[in-house]
């Protein structure tokens, strides 16, 4: 029997913020931030429910500090996994630098206790994945640089309807210093209006800097409506993916 007043002390069993001693034995009457409330699963456990503080407080510790390295491990792992990737570097950078809190923090709450293994994992990965992410802005920028076309000048040929089929012809012009490769979207659309009736795009691969290519898109016109064509957006290319 313990002899320790009763009063609001923090929850032995881990499960809320505290729990009430009535001066021998724990109850269910329990409270998080303020609030009261019961305990659905009770006082039960199988060590005497006499007061024993530096065990209790140990013990729930222990368990913070091992949710603590589980979740620097699986920010880590997820940190490693998304940092090298283009445009998704920023959110695999920011897991790494929480992966090392969480890990630093869960190895200060089982000092003593055989470490934090999962936490050191986190401690691993999330400078692994900082690096990562340097790789992750240098994709990003290639991205970025073969998707934006530099300067460039479009020259339309034609615009003509031809055996149920109307047809745009152009000329693309590479206004940049180096070999670049185009994607141009186009739209056709009904004469003297805004209606768009079809759309379509056409590649144009290796257009040296300085020089021009021809292009040509095509889209079914049987009721031969009279279409007017349009560049609506031009892209650059990734070459390989063709």
């Amino acid at each position: 029997m313990s002899s320790h007043p009763a009063g609001w002390y923090p929850d032995p069993f881990g499960r809320f913020e505290h729990r009430y001693f009535n001066g021998s034995m724990w109850t269910a009457d329990v409270s998080n931030g303020g609030e009261r409330m019961v305990d659905p699963i009770g006082a039960a456990s199988p060590v005497s429910g006499a007061y024993q503080p530096v065990e209790a407080d140990a013990s729930a510790a222990a368990r913070r500090g091992n949710g603590m390295g589980i979740t620097a491990m699986i920010l880590g792992i997820v940190a490693v996994t998304t940092a090298w990737i283009p445009f998704a570097f920023v959110a695999g950078a920011l897991c790494g630098v929480l992966a090392i809190i969480f890990g630093i923090v869960a190895r200060r709450r089982r000092k003593g206790r055989g470490g934090s293994p999962s936490g050191t994992v986190g401690l691993i990965l999330g400078p692994v994945a900082l690096l990562f992410a340097v790789g992750g802005v240098a994709l990003t920028w290639v991205v970025l640089d073969v998707i934006r076309p530099g300067r460039y000048e479009i020259a339309s040929t034609s615009c003509e309807a031809v055996g149920g089929r109307q047809v745009y012809q152009g000329e693309i012009r590479n206004g940049t210093g180096r070999t670049r490769s185009y994607t141009i979207h186009v739209e056709f659309v009904r004469s003297g209006t805004n209606n768009v009736q079809d759309t379509a795009s056409t590649d144009v691969h290796d257009v040296p800097g300085g020089d021009s290519a021809p292009w040509t898109v095509s889209v079914r016109n049987s009721s031969g409506t009279d279409l007017e064509c349009r560049v609506s957006s031009v892209v650059g290319t990734f070459d390989f993916l063709d």
